[in-house]
C-alpha cells in the first residue's frame, strides 16, 4: 500500500526550510489554508472536539469521529494532513487500528502523544509510563505503510513528575520504537529550546500555539536551531470565534449584517472556493 501524501510530507520535512503547519478544524478552514498556500496541514483533536462535537479538549474523542473528520478533509484539500490521535485511544491494539485506518484513507501521518486522558488537571499533564507508550508506537509502525509518518509528542515537560530531562530521554527512545519525528510540548524558555535541539537524535517539531514560549520566537531562529517544522494548532479556530462573535453581536444589536459586510467575504466567491462552479463544469462533459 502506497500513501502519496505521506511521501509528499516527508519531502517537505526534509527540504531545507521550516515547514509551518496551520491547524484547521473542518473542511472549510482546510480549503482556506490551502488557498493561502500551505502545503500541509494539521488537524488537532481539540479542534475536532470543539467544532464537531461541541465538547472541550478533555478526551471525548473516539476513533470514528477522527477518521470521519480526517477523510472529509483529505478529500477536500488533496494534500498532506497530519492528524492528532491523542494517545492512541487505548493500548497498542487501538493505536495500531487508528493508524491503519487513517493511512488507508490517505492521511499523511499522525501525532501520537503520551498524555493520560481524560485530562482532569487544568494546568498540569500526566504522562503515560514509557513502558506502556513504546508498545503503541511499535504497534502502529507495524500496522501502517512504510511512508506513513508518526510524530511523537511528549508532555513530560508539563508533568510535575517529569521535566525536561525525562522529555529528552523519551524523545531519544522513539526513533528506535518507530517514530519519524518528535516534539516536546511545554517548552518554557530559550535554554530548553537550545538544549532540546542539541541533545535529541530525531527530527524535531515545535508547538507554536499562542500561549507557549516558542511562539514568541521568530521562525528563522527556530530553523537555525535545527527545528524542522512548527505547529499552529488552534489559531484558525480562535480567530474564527472572534470573527463570529463580532458578527453575531452586530446582528443581534441591529437586526442586520449591513454594518459588518465590509469584513465578510463575497458569498459567490465562498461557494466557488468549495467547487460550486468548477464541479458542475467538470461533470457537464458527461452529458454531451
Amino acid at each position: 500500500m502506497s500513501n502519496q501524501y505521506a511521501k509528499r510530507f516527508r519531502e517537505l520535512m526534509e527540504a531545507d526550510d521550516f515547514l509551518l503547519l496551520p491547524g484547521i478544524f473542518d473542511c472549510f478552514s482546510a480549503k482556506i489554508a490551502k488557498e493561502a498556500g500551505f502545503e500541509a496541514q494539521f488537524l488537532s483533536g481539540g479542534s475536532i472536539q470543539i467544532a464537531r462535537m461541541g465538547k472541550p479538549d478533555l478526551g471525548f474523542l473516539y476513533p470514528k469521529e477522527v477518521a470521519d473528520a480526517s477523510e472529509y478533509v483529505v478529500d477536500t484539500i488533496e494534500a498532506p494532513l497530519i492528524v492528532d490521535v491523542d494517545n492512541g485511544y487505548g493500548n497498542a491494539l487501538h493505536a495500531a487500528t487508528i493508524g491503519r485506518t487513517l493511512d488507508r484513507i490517505g492521511v499523511a501521518g499522525v501525532q501520537l502523544d503520551d498524555k493520560v486522558l481524560p485530562a482532569l488537571k487544568p494546568k498540569d499533564s500526566v504522562t503515560i509510563p514509557w513502558e506502556l507508550m513504546a508498545p503503541k508506537i511499535r504497534a502502529m509502525r507495524d500496522a501502517v505503510s512504510e511512508d506513513f509518518v508518526i510524530i511523537y509528542r511528549t508532555v513530560a515537560n508539563m508533568d510535575p513528575e517529569g521535566g525536561i530531562d525525562e522529555s529528552i530521554r523519551r524523545v531519544n527512545l522513539v526513533k528506535e520504537a518507530g517514530a519519524d519525528y518528535a516534539y516536546i510540548d511545554g517548552t518554557k524558555n530559550m535554554e530548553q529550546l537550545v538544549r532540546i535541539a542539541k541533545e535529541c537524535n530525531i527530527g524535531l517539531l515545535v508547538n507554536m500555539n499562542e500561549k507557549g514560549f516558542p511562539a514568541t520566537r521568530p521562525m528563522p531562529e527556530l530553523k537555525d536551531l535545527g527545528y524542522k517544522a512548527g505547529l499552529s494548532p488552534m489559531a484558525a479556530l480562535l480567530a474564527a470565534r472572534k470573527a463570529m462573535m463580532e458578527l453575531f453581536e452586530e446582528l443581534k444589536r441591529t437586526g442586520s449584517t449591513l454594518g459588518y459586510r465590509d469584513r465578510m467575504t463575497d458569498a459567490v466567491e465562498t461557494h466557488n472556493l468549495m467547487g460550486r462552479a468548477s464541479l458542475p463544469e467538470f461533470y457537464d462533459k458527461y452529458y454531451h
